[in-house]
């Protein structure tokens, strides 16, 4: 019989040590947060990337104008160059090693605007995506471009 009460005693003690747990736990967390994103739309305003972006801006549409013309088909040395030009020469080769193949023309298509994510600082990397507008529809388009030597270059496709 000494037992019982024991454990009586046992099982009341823990309720009440989980439900003060509970209650003081609750009663000091904060409401969850949401996610941060990892990349931000916009370079905050005095970042040190911000002098560079109208640089950024030319190369970005350079390729990306060159890059419509490449997809298609269009194999001009003048499409080669300015591939050459606008790319890391390690990503530049891989392009023209290995063209797309599309199933179809899709035809000419105009560039909507620029959207750039910062994805690093240090070394300075930055996403930049637009739409290309076709007559048989928008082609969403994402590339990493990085600062070497002081200039703008497409190194990666992005996501």
């Amino acid at each position: 019989m000494a037992r019982q009460p024991r454990a009586l005693l046992f099982v009341a003690l823990s309720v009440v040590l989980i439900a003060a747990g509970v209650f003081l736990g609750k009663r000091g967390s904060a409401p969850p947060q949401p996610p941060r994103p990892i990349m931000s739309r916009q370079a905050p305003p005095h970042s040190h990337l911000s002098p560079l972006r109208p640089a950024l801006t030319a190369s970005a549409h350079r390729f990306l104008l060159t890059f419509l013309r490449y997809e298609i088909g269009e194999r001009s040395h003048a499409v080669s160059r300015a591939l050459r030009a606008t790319a890391a020469p390690e990503f530049a080769a891989e392009l023209l090693r290995a063209p797309p193949r599309l199933p179809h023309h899709p035809g000419p298509a105009t560039l909507g605007p620029l959207a750039f994510a910062t994805v690093s600082s240090d070394p300075p990397l930055v996403s930049v995506s637009a739409v290309a507008h076709r007559p048989t529809g928008p082609e969403q388009l994402s590339f990493v471009f990085e600062l070497r030597r002081g200039r703008w270059l497409a190194s990666a496709a992005g996501e």
